[in-house]
């Protein structure tokens, strides 16, 4: 029978549906952390499998387990009926095919107390349940490569902004620990009812944070299923969900006091945006009607455009796609939801153009006095040059391309290129980088070059949601 001690260090909350295989590996791993002062809530969130009969025999044995059963509702609703029930002075969400190591709940309590975090971050590795050469990034979960200074106590918006384009944010909860007062009073719970849940409730944990710290460590064991929700075929819920989960990411931008507005949200936004086209192309017939209604409210948020800066264009342009996907997909269309979509898409092409033309104004391709060079021979700068001659007009300045390997003397999309070692003599109007993730590195060499003086230019992070 459960009882609940005076002190609680830890609230593990594990949501399960239909993992007996591997519920026991996971309780197991809870139970042999150095650290004991841990309470383990289990939420059913109505399994049809024998998990319940296996996790009932833990709760006869063990004082510190409880379960929760409810109706299927996802992770989500799950995690927060544990929330709602949890003690602990810290929280720490447990996926149930999923393990962790025997130190962390020690680590991650010593130093969240020490520094007074509102959360701690930590890695994981993957594990191949299936034994098979299924493709997935082992990578994926791994932080330790990036330049993340472990002295350092960052908000969390300070580490967003910086680490969020060299993939330091992980939308899942499982890699943080978290003092349980931080998410209670700012009212940071999941989104119920949807896959994907964890997109946004990642997002309003930076949002709020004053003091997170990242430790180089895999406490987390992730098992890859086929059969997962994250591993899984694409359904008609996904494309639901991940629509929905905009919606509410555009609805909480609006409601926001005006210093919690920060790039975090917009961020969020052209993620799911860009998620979401991936989707439909995926699928093969659209007929699921509260689709529908929730495409009508996302059309709807060209309202909201005067929250935005420059976003507004990979915003706009994202959107178009979007509907001519949709429509090339979806069963039927109700004549007054084509209305009102096309009346959005009509009112957004008309801020895309107006925005484009200042977007573009201060890069002079279109002056045949001019030479511009163009720093990467990658997708981007690719896209760049196609980008502008699709939105603008045609290109008349001298252009030629730079590269840090390639040697020089070939060309590239019907331009010289150079390699950067013999870029010195020329003489540069301006300089594009073309890269968001050597960003730093091209800027440090063209800097090198020519002593600060070259007149650069960056595209602006939103660029790259636009590659297709």
């Amino acid at each position: 029978m459960y009882k609940r001690k005076e002190m609680i260090k830890t609230s593990v909350i594990i949501p399960m549906y239909n993992t007996a295989n591997y519920i026991e590996e996971c309780l197991n791993s809870v139970l042999q952390q150095s650290q004991k002062d841990i309470e383990i809530i289990i939420v059913d969130d109505g399994s049809t499998d024998n998990g319940l009969e296996i996790v009932t025999q833990y709760v006869n044995y063990y004082s510190n387990i409880r379960v929760i059963s409810q109706s299927n509702q996802k992770p989500g609703a799950a995690r927060n009926h544990g929330l709602q029930e949890a003690m602990g002075e810290y929280i720490y969400f447990l996926d149930s095919d999923d393990y962790i190591n025997t130190i962390t709940f020690e680590l991650c309590y010593n130093k969240c107390k020490a520094a007074n975090l509102d959360f701690i971050l930590f890695d994981s590795r993957i594990i191949n349940s299936e034994g098979n050469n299924q493709d997935f990034d082992m990578g994926r979960y791994d932080r330790s490569q990036l330049d993340i200074d472990l002295n350092i106590i960052y908000s969390g918006k300070e580490y967003w902004e910086k680490f969020y384009h060299k993939k330091g944010i992980f939308f899942s909860p499982c890699l943080v620990y978290i003092k349980r007062s931080y998410l209670l009073e700012n009212h940071i719970y999941f989104l119920q009812g949807v896959y994907y849940e964890d997109n946004l409730w990642t997002a309003k944990l930076y949002q709020y944070a004053k003091r997170i710290q990242y430790m180089p460590k895999k406490l987390y064991n992730r098992r890859y299923r086929s059969v997962s929700i994250m591993t899984s075929e694409y359904s008609q819920w996904h494309l639901y969900s991940c629509i929905v989960l905009a919606n509410e990411t555009i609805y909480t931008i609006h409601e926001s006091d005006e210093e919690d507005k920060t790039i975090i949200l917009i961020n969020l936004l052209l993620h799911l945006l860009k998620f979401m086209q991936h989707i439909i192309k995926q699928i093969d017939l659209i007929y699921e009607t509260r689709i529908d209604d929730e495409i009508i409210k996302l059309y709807n948020c060209h309202n909201i455009f005067y929250y935005f800066g420059e976003e507004k264009i990979a915003i706009c342009i994202l959107l178009i796609r979007i509907y001519q996907c949709y429509k090339r997909k979806v069963k039927y269309i109700d004549r007054e939801e084509s209305y009102l979509v096309e009346s959005a898409l009509n009112k957004m092409d008309d801020i895309l153009n107006k925005e484009l033309k200042s977007f573009f104004g201060s890069i002079p391709l279109n002056k045949m006095d001019k030479t511009i060079g163009i720093y990467g021979t990658g997708k981007i700068s690719k896209f760049f040059l196609e980008f502008y001659q699709s939105h603008m007009e045609n290109i008349y300045a001298n252009i030629f391309f730079i590269d840090t390997y390639k040697e020089s003397g070939n060309d590239y999309l019907g331009h010289p290129l150079y390699n950067i070692k013999d870029v010195s003599a020329k003489n540069l109007d301006m300089c594009v980088i073309a890269s968001i993730k050597y960003e730093e590195e091209m800027i440090d060499e063209i800097n090198r070059i020519y002593d600060s003086s070259i007149n650069l230019y960056l595209l602006p992070y939103w660029f790259h949601y636009l590659l297709k």
